[in-house]
């Protein structure tokens, strides 16, 4: 939701972690950002 939102705010490495969370969180979910 919006901590995502602003996790991703944060910068790159930030959202990183956040795809890195949403691939353990949700298989097969579209990833967020460039691969």
């Amino acid at each position: 939701g919006v901590n995502i939102l602003k996790s991703i705010d944060e910068g790159p490495f930030q959202m990183g972690i956040v795809r890195e969370t949403l691939a353990e969180g949700t298989e097969g979910a579209p990833h967020l950002g460039p691969e």
